[in-house]
């Protein structure tokens, strides 16, 4: 099966580690999978895949010697009144790539960017991360009752669309039965790379007691709980230090008495993410929605216990991967809890290597080759 992931947007974040995460797996299932993504993302996304990966690469933009690439450079000067342009462009680029690679299937990972296809076409199937918009509509420019449209018409266009979590598809199915029919729920993963070596190194020598939260900073994100739950931390005398990472969280406003417990180091490399991970005693995520909550299988992934908010998608993943014991469950937006939770986190011994490896273990429940695996029965279904 030769299979087109249409990626013009290339966000960086949920759609873009689905797609690092999973193309290889699908590669290593005997597909042929191209990825047409920005061609000055090209190199980037390939040293992301790692060595070995069998994914190949096209610009998702006509080339510099075709005449569409300067209709399409026009349209980018003109602004948003060229957006019908630019669709049309994008489409017929990708009908054209479909032709040139004889493609099966075409993979959306990223709807919200994608114009609806051109018909006749290989058939689409699209992941649907959330619906964000309808829970926090303040971190989109379109309305919700705008973005409910399109993500219709998508289903309507589409073959099917896979919802990474049971509480997604559930919520999409809720707002849009008539399409109920097409979705599938197939979770995505984080699978286990700890070892003791890269924990050992990471923790040699002197640490502070340390939480750790990664993620961009947004709306539902919940940075003012968790900053407001530390800063209760500190008025009781508690000593510890809590990492952030992810945009925007090195330009927060951080009070002045909390500012030497806080780093906050804004968007961090894998290796650095994965430092993080190790050197911390907890993972503390204060998020008021997510779609899935990736960070959670992370962490268990490398073996740290967590504290969360009480959504759908994070108890999914505790059920699934059997890590109850580990993980402890606030209501999200209540700083006093989380704080509570945070302090009896303090109150019991830092991690050792060997309750960090029995954690990570359960990691193997699902892992992205369950995922790849679940993604290859739909596309051949």
């Amino acid at each position: 099966m030769r299979v087109l992931v249409s990626d013009p947007a290339c966000v960086a974040g949920g759609a873009e580690r689905l797609c690092l995460n999973l193309l290889p797996g699908l590669v290593g299932l005997g597909m042929e999978v191209t990825w047409a993504a920005p061609a000055h993302r090209l190199s980037a996304l390939e040293a992301g895949l790692g060595a070995d990966h069998g994914v190949r690469f096209e610009p998702v933009e006509w080339p510099r010697t075709h005449w569409r690439r300067w209709l399409s450079s026009a349209a980018r000067r003109a602004g948003a009144r060229a957006d019908g342009l630019r669709a049309a462009q994008h489409l017929q680029r990708i009908a054209a790539l479909e032709n040139k690679l004889r493609v099966d299937h075409v993979l959306v990972p990223w709807l919200l960017d994608e114009p609806l296809p051109i018909q006749p076409g290989a058939p689409r199937t699209v992941f649907v991360l959330d619906r964000n918009w309808a829970h926090f509509p303040g971190n989109f420019r379109r309305t919700p009752e705008e973005l409910d449209r399109q993500l219709d018409a998508w289903l309507d266009a589409s073959r099917r669309a896979i919802a990474i979590s049971r509480a997604v598809a559930d919520d999409v199915a809720q707002a849009l039965p008539a399409r109920a029919a097409k979705l599938r729920s197939i979770p995505i993963a984080a699978t286990s790379r700890l070892t003791r070596e890269h924990w050992q190194q990471v923790s040699s020598g002197e640490h502070a007691r340390t939480f750790y939260y990664p993620a961009t900073v947004a709306l539902h994100k919940g940075h003012s709980v968790l900053l407001d739950a530390a800063e209760q931390l500190r008025g009781r005398g508690a000593k510890f230090t809590l990492a952030l990472s992810g945009h925007g969280t090195d330009t927060l406003f951080i009070p002045p008495a909390l500012a030497p417990h806080v780093r906050a180091v804004g968007y961090a490399a894998d290796h650095a993410v994965d430092t993080l991970y190790l050197r911390a005693d907890t993972i503390v995520l204060p998020s008021l929605f997510e779609g899935f909550g990736l960070p959670l299988a992370e962490a268990i992934s490398w073996g740290a216990r967590v504290i969360c908010t009480d959504l759908p998608s994070y108890r999914e993943q505790i059920e699934r991967l059997g890590v109850r014991d580990a993980v402890e469950i606030v209501p999200p937006g209540d700083a006093l809890a989380l704080a509570a939770a945070m302090q009896r986190a303090l109150d019991r011994p830092p991690p050792a290597w060997e309750g960090r490896r029995q954690l990570a273990a359960h990691s193997s429940a699902w892992t992205w080759e369950h995922v790849s695996r679940a993604v290859l029965a739909e596309l051949a279904s």
